[in-house]
């Protein structure tokens, strides 16, 4: 009998399919590993002591390994695990160490016998055909084909699911805002109608938009609409009209965040991003806890790495792969290498390779290019062609590497995407505070792709709804207990508070980590992991007072025992970026009071986001301006001939920097004129200096540039007097008015669009006096309009869409945002011009007179 029975074709202990004499890990392995339909029809055919084609490939990966000096289990679970046991065995048959050519070419004459052995049986299946199996056959093609094509419609199904989701929402938050928009109009044409709309004190066109907008609401909700006239179309009750439309369209929005947050919708969109997920890895291995670092293109990256370092050639010559991590670890710019490398020993003292490369794949991809940069073909041993094509090959290794962890990420954030449509949808969340929805938030970014998969018979990922489920309940009871805990509030309003002007750092410190506690034991009742974001800013803040305790002690030493905390607190430095500007101040400063007060002259630079005010130089600018005038008039009179002993002893006093250039008793006091002249030019370098820290901080390019010009003027004003300040008094210009002048013309250009993309709303066909307004704005609105019987327009529809890009609002939220700008232009446009009337001030001071032309 050829073909035994389901029953009689199982071995005893239900391990083996006596047909082909293969354990069922055989025919799993076999089918992963063939490509296409027949090749995986062919598998099941294939004898259980064979050697494939793709083992053969597999062993030649190991080999690679081997050569890259991994690890020879690393090796092994990196390219055998898929494998044959045929090719297993014959890999452990070599002792760790690389399977010999003769052994390949063993291999190799085995994988061709298996193909005829293949094709003897599949002539044989083909004349079972006959015998009533060609049905089975016909279904097995027919599962394959869908296991083939399964990722491929499970993201489709799951882009779909999305994009009617994404389309419902920008629909429903466009009504809602149209709504809201047309409260006002709606209200005051109301009052001129009666209960169900007939007309009572309107005039003909109010009336008239009095019926449109309640053919807009009636159009958003048609549930609203009480009846129908041929004469003033939909009929509904005004009174509360508008509150109720709203609230449907706010009901429509639970309703289908109920629907896209439902098992059997979770599971399609979860299937597909499943799918992505494992398209990113183009179906290759992963580990179990979803390490990329042992995927395929990873393995690909690590050798070409290597070879890229040449390290088969220079191993032989001493090089080990302790000294490539190294030389990566020194292009990267890590500090303490040493240190660093411990991490990478086993308890026994042995280095472990494939530690260091699982630990910094991520890094090294990212930095490719400083750290081959940082190679030579003469110092890897290559001639220049080959190394040229190495550094190719393991670039376009690593960027593969990174697109591969991208997709992977993208997949993860749309999971948890959708869980956020969970916790929109739970009771109470409508209720949190803006800190506790930031705090659910934090708290889903600890769900990731493992938590909703589990792996079917062939090692796969898929779907597991008990898992979602689990999941599912979670986030849920998590947002209805914390809407109802009162004691988080203040707790997560003070974690994620900034500090305040009045808080000394002790006092930030203090209320983050009292709130912090709030949070811990919350969690830990509710049994849920401490978000990774508030573990993050917990080291942020431990890094602040750690930095903060540094500048403390560094002062105390420096300036005798100075304790800058009150300067601190009065001066409210109590930031990361704060506390570094002071550092920097006191690291350079004599004293305690010359940092104290350079700090407080350049206070505005402590700032994250910092704005230029020249009035904040005001001082600084009149000191140089009287420094100036004092020290030309010296120089002045020593040139003519009139300076005498007792005005050099006090330029002495008031300039300490003029003694060494000065001898009383020498003619021409010595170096005075030398002197005078090296602190005329230094006079502005300290405000200089300040200005270009400050010009950093900036954000707008606006303000980097008033800042150029001041530093220029400063160091025309060394030279040339009072040139440099009139200078920057007249180089700004009009840029502002011509700015605000541009941003008026798009505003009135996307308020132009709206009033078409609103006049269009209820459809194409308008009156003829809304047509005539659209064409005061835009002509060509009335090409290929057409006149229907009753005197009314309608447009064409290839026109309007013409001219309209993008909705509503898209349109609005353009305009609102261009409005702001201006607003904000204007305010900066008036701020400039007080800071150059106060610039024209400090330059028309009294050391005018005294100030040289250039020659």
């Amino acid at each position: 009998m050829i073909f035994k029975t389901i029953t009689s074709s199982v071995d005893e202990t239900r391990k083996t399919l006596a047909l082909f004499n293969k354990d069922w890990n055989t025919y799993k392995r076999n089918w992963q590993n063939a490509n296409g339909v027949f090749g995986k029809i062919g598998s099941v055919f294939t004898p259980a002591n064979a050697i494939t084609k793709s083992d053969i490939e597999a062993i030649k990966a190991y080999n690679s390994q081997i050569d890259s000096c991994v690890t020879s289990q690393t090796a092994f679970n990196r390219t055998m695990l898929n494998a044959s046991p045929a090719a297993q065995n014959l890999v452990a048959s070599y002792n760790g160490g690389k399977v010999s050519a003769q052994g390949m070419a063993t291999a190799q004459n085995a994988a061709k016998a298996s193909t005829i052995g293949l094709t003897i049986a599949q002539t044989a299946l083909n004349a079972a055909i006959g015998m009533g199996i060609g049905l089975l056959i016909s279904l097995v093609v027919k599962g394959i084909d869908k296991l083939v094509h399964a990722n491929e419609e499970a993201i489709e199904k799951a882009e779909e699911l999305r994009r009617k989701y994404e389309e419902f929402k920008s629909t429903n938050e466009s009504n809602i805002s149209t709504l809201n928009g047309l409260k006002k109009e709606f209200e005051e044409l109301s009052k001129g109608v009666s209960q169900y709309g007939d007309n009572v004190s309107l005039t003909t066109e109010q009336y008239e938009r009095y019926k449109e907008i309640i053919q807009q609401i009636v159009g958003m909700s048609p549930s609203l609409a009480e009846g129908y006239s041929t004469e003033n179309g939909y009929i509904a009750d005004k009174n509360g009209l508008l509150e109720r439309a709203i609230e449907l369209q706010e009901q429509e929005y639970r309703n289908e965040l109920r629907k896209i947050t439902n098992l059997q919708n979770l599971k399609t969109s979860m299937s597909g991003y499943i799918a992505e997920y494992k398209d990113a890895f183009e179906g290759g291995w992963v580990t179990e806890d979803m390490s990329a670092a042992s995927t395929v293109k990873a393995t690909d990256f690590s050798n070409a790495l290597y070879k890229a370092f040449n390290y088969s050639e220079r191993y032989n010559n001493g090089y080990s792969s302790e000294d490539l991590a190294r030389e990566i670890l020194k292009s990267l710019g890590i500090d303490n290498i040493d240190k660093e490398m411990e991490k990478f020993f086993n308890e026994n003292g042995y280095y472990q390779p494939n530690w260091f490369f699982d630990e910094y794949v991520d890094e090294i991809a990212k930095n490719i290019d400083a750290i081959t940069n940082a190679l030579s073909y003469e110092n890897v041993g290559l001639e220049e062609d080959e190394f040229e094509n190495r550094i190719l090959t393991v670039k376009d290794c690593a960027q593969a590497y990174l697109d591969m962890k991208d997709s992977m990420s993208i997949a993860n954030e749309s999971i948890q995407r959708d869980l956020q449509y969970i916790a929109e949808y739970a009771d109470g969340y409508s209720n949190l505070t803006t800190e506790q929805q930031k705090f659910v938030n934090e708290f889903l970014k600890g769900f990731n792709i493992d938590d909703i998969v589990s792996r079917d018979w062939f090692g796969n990922l898929t779907y597991d709804e008990d898992k979602m489920k689990s999941v599912k309940r979670q986030i849920t009871d998590f947002v209805e207990a914390l809407s109802q805990d009162e004691t988080t509030k203040t707790a997560l309003a003070d974690l994620y508070a900034i500090p305040t002007d009045e808080q000394s750092i002790r006092e930030f410190v203090e209320q983050f980590r009292n709130a912090l506690e709030i949070i811990k034991a919350y969690c830990q009742e509710n049994g849920i992991e401490i978000p990774i974001a508030i573990t993050d800013s917990e080291q942020t803040i431990n890094d602040l007072e750690a930095q903060y305790q540094r500048a403390v002690d560094f002062a105390k030493d420096k300036f005798d025992g100075y304790d800058p905390t009150a300067f601190f607190k009065e001066h409210s430095i109590n930031t990361q970026e704060e506390i570094d500007t002071w550092q920097k101040i006191a690291q350079r400063a004599r004293d305690a009071a010359e940092a104290e007060k350079e700090y407080i002259q350049g206070s505005t630079l402590n700032a994250p986001t910092t704005s230029f005010d020249i009035s904040t130089y005001k001082d600084a600018l009149s000191d140089i301006q009287s420094s100036l005038t004092t020290l030309r008039s010296a120089l002045e009179s020593f040139n003519s001939g009139t300076l005498d002993e007792s005005a050099v002893l006090d330029l002495m006093q008031q300039f300490p920097e003029l003694v060494p250039y000065i001898d009383l008793t020498a003619e021409g006091f010595g170096n005075l004129s030398e002197g005078l002249s090296v602190l005329i030019a230094q006079q502005p370098d300290s405000l200089i200096q300040n200005l270009q820290t400050l010009k950093d901080s900036l954000t707008t390019d606006a303000e980097r540039e008033q800042v150029d010009l001041l530093i220029d003027s400063l160091q025309r004003l060394s030279s040339y007097g009072d040139s440099g300040i009139e200078s920057y008094a007249t180089s700004i210009g009009s840029t502002w008015d011509d700015t605000a002048n541009v941003i008026e013309g798009v505003i009135t250009q996307f308020e132009n669009l709206a009033k078409v993309q609103e006049t269009v709303a209820d459809g194409l066909t308008i009156s003829t006096n809304a047509a005539a307004e659209l064409a005061k704005m835009y002509p060509e609105i009335l090409d290929h309009a057409q006149v229907t019987a009753n005197g009314q327009i309608t447009l064409n529809e290839e026109v309007v869409n013409s001219i309209l890009d993008g909705d509503k609002s898209i349109i609005e939220a353009q305009i609102t945002k261009l409005e702001a700008d201006k607003a904000g232009l204007i305010i900066k446009k008036d701020y400039a011009q007080a800071q150059l009337n106060i610039a024209k001030q400090v330059a028309e001071g009294e050391g005018k007179r005294y100030c040289p032309l250039p020659q």
